[in-house]
């Protein structure tokens, strides 16, 4: 079984009965579409957990984004509080310097999207958006917020949206570092 969630921000217990629930094994597959870290209280053990399953596979969301940036040096403190980052804050600011390098290294590994081919149908997976691709073109999901805007990477088209000042800064920073602009 494949399966697809988000949003976690942090809350690994009930991740972990989420997968007692749904009777998770070493033969299904899980996706989460970014939003694993922040907000919670068990950032760093989720991703922990996230990291050493072989079934678990995590798309780089703007949290995570988030989190990468600051570990680089790239935002301060108070921008990725006001993010909602001050719990994950907390908890790598006391990682030995080892430990945050790794940390640094695993956030910037993350793919912003994952291909999956179900039933000759590719679905393209990112933070917040589902698309399927046929041979008509690319479908993106409609959600609550707006769409913002687009850009082409890899070949493939994305949408970006945004509904609030914060988030269309990440999506505009995010298009910059793909795009190299």
């Amino acid at each position: 079984m494949i399966y697809l969630t988000s949003d976690i921000h942090g809350d690994c217990r009930t991740f972990e009965k989420m997968l007692h629930k749904i009777r998770f094994t070493k033969q299904d597959q899980m996706y989460i579409l970014g939003d694993a870290v922040d907000k919670g209280k068990e950032n760093l053990r989720l991703i922990a957990l996230i990291r050493e399953a072989d079934n678990i596979g995590l798309i780089k969301g703007n949290h995570e984004y988030l989190c990468e940036r600051y570990l680089e040096g790239i935002i301060g403190a108070s921008f990725w509080d006001a993010c909602g980052g001050l719990s994950t804050r907390k908890e790598v600011d006391v990682l030995p310097e080892s430990e945050k390098e790794d940390l640094a290294g695993y956030l910037k590994s993350l793919p912003i999207y994952k291909n999956i081919i179900i039933e000759e149908i590719n679905y393209v997976e990112s933070c917040n958006q589902i698309a399927a691709i046929d041979s008509t073109g690319i479908y993106f999901g409609q959600g609550p917020n707006e769409y913002y805007g687009y850009f082409t990477y890899d070949g493939f088209r994305y949408s970006f949206y945004s509904d609030d000042d914060i988030n269309e800064q990440y999506y505009l920073s995010l298009c910059n570092d793909l795009l190299g602009s």
